[in-house]
């Protein structure tokens, strides 16, 4: 059995449509959309649309949740900052009947050896690296297969933990490995269990820049689309980077503005 595990599309339909293609060709069983399909790019109902339409397991991520808890009688304070445009734009590209609809979306595929899970089980926002410690896999991972396959971190990353493999895949619309070429996974049921590759899709990236213009969502979404737009031209952090540098100059100057910020973090 083959499964193909895609993740983190962000609205960049170019990317989503290649990596599509690139599938046609991989002889897949199976095919899980592991969530972050919109939000962060300019083509969020599209990307959506079409990742309903190939009729393959969708799963939501953390930035469905975003898009879905808008609607919340009470919402976090942060969304009136500058910081939130982006999500502010994807959610009204959509009505409020489209918004409460991705609460049905499940949250893990998962078979009798393998989990599929965007972040993990424990918070669609956990984060997996080299140095996490055991014990907060262990909290993350209760009762869990051998093999974990999961994405949120835009890079991919094989992760050994208690005779248990945790894959974590790559972003197909917005890598941040350092290369922005979209990037899925693979999993193959062996004799001896699963094993996984992940791929590399070559996509007209112009083709998605021009969108971040001609959508609309690079103006509605300014400043903090300028740094969306890096990540998909460099394929390296920045958004992530930015926040936690703004957070500490905000201290020492609460009056910066969001536009200021930014332009300080591009000339770093």
């Amino acid at each position: 059995m083959r499964i193909a595990i895609l993740s983190d599309i962000h609205s960049n339909l170019a990317a989503f449509e290649a990596v599509l293609a690139d599938l046609q060709s991989q002889a897949v069983d199976h095919v899980v959309i592991n969530g972050d399909v919109i939000n962060g790019g300019p083509d969020p109902r599209e990307c959506l649309d079409l990742a309903r339409a190939t009729g393959y397991t969708l799963l939501a991520g953390n930035h469905e949740r975003y898009i879905r808890d808008y609607d919340l009688p009470v919402r976090p304070p942060e969304w009136a900052s500058d910081l939130w445009k982006p999500s502010l734009w994807t959610v009204n590209q959509f009505s409020q009947a489209e918004r409460a609809a991705l609460h049905n979306l499940a949250t893990t595929y998962h078979t009798d050896d393998l989990l599929v899970v965007h972040a993990s089980p424990r918070h669609d926002q956990d984060s997996v690296f080299a140095i996490t410690p055991q014990r907060e896999l262990a909290a993350m991972f209760v009762d869990t297969p051998q093999t974990i396959i999961r994405s949120h971190n835009h890079i991919p990353q094989f992760r050994p933990w208690d005779g248990r493999m945790i894959v974590t895949t790559g972003a197909v619309g917005q890598p941040l490995d350092g290369n922005p070429w979209a990037k899925y996974a693979i999993a193959e049921r062996k004799p001896q269990g699963w094993r996984v590759k992940h791929r590399v899709v070559i996509y007209d990236i112009e083709t998605t820049v021009k969108r971040f213009h001609s959508s609309g969502y690079y103006e509605a979404a300014y400043p903090m689309s300028r740094l969306y737009l890096r990540e998909v031209q460099l394929g390296t952090h920045h958004v992530v980077p930015f926040l936690r540098l703004h957070q500490q100059w905000l201290k020492a100057d609460p009056q910066l503005s969001s536009e200021q910020a930014v332009k300080r973090f591009l000339e770093l």
